[in-house]
């Protein structure tokens, strides 16, 4: 699970597209060994969960797509494409084509769980990013005459984001660190609304330094501008992961 945070963090700074999540993070938890060979093989396939990301991502272009429904594993075929808040996000909906395989007790949860630990380092990734355009531009854009970087209400929104991000990432790690433990859900929950929170504080203060030009279809900070709003919904959203966090702590103190 290390790797895989340090793959996806990357994956999110530099915004690359692709279901890479769902081939790398998802899936293997929940296909036959030979399939999951030819995901390790370099397979590029998607995936939709009724009830928790309920569209796949790059259906039209991955070469197998799979759907999750009623404990089940389908093969999926693609119905309706959808729009997302992310330009590199593109988003379908599936049906179900062919024989269901039933799912072992547990695969699912597990897959789950890889599927928001990738999201939460991707999201870290993304503030990074974001923060780093930030800092970048603040030191060319110029008011009265002056880096709009020199000006103190910047530097403490900028210094906000940083100690959002910096804070966020150790709940990954620790996150990962603690897969197959007994408070494995709640680790990952913490460090998915971490992320979440982050990313998304990164993308508002981002585009106010960038003003006008950040909001441009043009500009290069759109891609994470629209990835941490739509990552921070998927794979349980912040309310699903602070339920998560509030049942363990109360089922602990009882």
């Amino acid at each position: 699970m290390s790797d895989l945070v340090v793959v996806f963090e990357r994956l999110g700074y530099h915004g690359v597209p692709g279901p890479y999540l769902e081939t790398v993070a998802l899936l293997p938890g929940l296909v036959d060994d030979d399939t999951r060979g030819e995901l390790a093989a370099g397979l590029i396939a998607t995936a939709a969960v009724d009830e928790v990301a309920p569209a796949a991502l790059d259906a039209a272009l991955a070469s197998r797509r799979y759907l999750v429904r009623d404990g089940a594993l389908h093969r999926g075929d693609l119905a309706d494409e959808l729009t997302s808040v992310a330009p590199t996000r593109r988003l379908a909906r599936l049906i179900p084509s062919g024989d269901a395989t039933p799912l072992e007790p547990g695969a699912l949860d597990a897959a789950l769980n890889e599927a928001a630990l990738a999201a939460a380092a991707t999201l870290v990734g993304a503030g990074e990013r974001m923060l780093a355009e930030a800092v970048s531009y603040a030191k060319v854009r110029e008011q009265f005459g002056r880096p709009i970087g020199e000006f103190q209400s910047l530097k403490h929104q900028l210094a906000d984001v940083r100690i959002a991000l910096s804070f966020a990432r150790p709940l990954v790690w620790n996150a990962a660190l603690r897969v197959d433990e007994p408070d494995e859900d709640r680790a990952i929950s913490a460090a998915k609304v971490a992320a979440g929170d982050a990313a998304l504080l990164a993308a508002r203060v981002s585009l106010q330094v960038h003003g006008a030009i950040g909001y441009t279809a043009e500009h290069a900070l759109r891609i994470w501008l629209g990835l941490a709003p739509a990552l921070a919904a998927a794979w349980g959203t912040p309310d699903f992961h602070r339920a998560r966090i509030a049942r363990d702590i109360l089922t602990k103190e009882r």
